[in-house]
């Protein structure tokens, strides 16, 4: 499986960047709740243009590289028909803390079609960032929550749940995952969201994830080899806004 995070850290991007920069970001016109059918037959150009790209029965996976402004950058698409079963969150190795593995790693000793590292975590002994952590459907770690949490329901759906809530009140949500960030929420409930001011910075290689509905999705995976041409959150959160995520983060 392609691992785009992987991409930034071994610095094999540049390859990439010789092949057309087709990719066009071109606002959303569909309209809510069509069938994974439905959407997979709107989205064949998009496919057949991609320049990587999975297709099954369940599954629906186009990448795309592209610049926006400055920066640069891949774009996964991501549709599934069944999020309930399809949508994973899962630890290094299995373990909650202490070696770390790499996404590619991850992904072949799962089986997973699209993987992307997620928690931001300690150098020294490889747990994530304070917060409420859920892996499978199980409480890893409890307490309260801090509002840099994202959300898995068992539904597909993703969001912030916010902060100060207490980890017992998480575990009737019908959570199934969960991980931590680091960066500002940019869409919640449709809307784009106000940056906070102590938030604001340059362009940067980020990694975020939106959904447009549950079982649709999309990565933004920015900047080249080096480290280089990376984008700020507004240039994320417009690109989001385009595409019709209506949660980002």
């Amino acid at each position: 499986g392609w691992v785009a995070s992987e991409y930034l850290e071994r610095g094999e991007i540049g390859e990439e960047e010789d092949e057309a920069h087709t990719l066009v970001l071109q606002e959303r016109n569909l309209e809510a709740g069509l069938s994974f059918d439905q959407k997979t037959a709107y989205f064949s150009v998009e496919y057949e243009a991609a320049s990587k790209k999975y297709q099954s029965d369940t599954t629906f996976v186009t990448s795309s590289y592209g610049n926006y402004g400055e920066g640069s950058f891949w774009l996964t698409h991501i549709i599934v028909r069944n999020p309930a079963f399809q949508l994973h969150e899962g630890m290094s190795y299995d373990d909650f803390g202490g070696t770390r593995e790499t996404t590619s790693s991850f992904a072949a000793r799962t089986g997973a079609i699209v993987a992307t590292n997620a928690s931001q975590f300690w150098y020294d002994d490889g747990t994530s960032y304070d917060g409420v952590i859920f892996s499978e459907g199980q409480l890893i770690r409890g307490g309260t929550t801090t509002g840099m949490e994202v959300c898995l329901k068992g539904d597909g759906s993703l969001y912030v749940p916010g902060d100060q809530l207490a980890s017992d009140y998480l575990e009737t949500q019908g959570i199934i995952g969960s991980w931590t960030a680091a960066d500002p929420v940019l869409i919640a409930n449709g809307e784009a969201l106000d940056i906070p001011p102590s938030q604001l910075s340059g362009a940067y290689p980020r990694t975020a994830i939106g959904m447009v509905e549950q079982g649709e999705y999309y990565i933004i995976t920015a900047g080249s080899g080096n480290y280089k041409g990376g984008l700020t959150y507004q240039e994320l959160q417009e690109i989001f806004v385009t595409i019709g995520c209506t949660f980002a983060r």
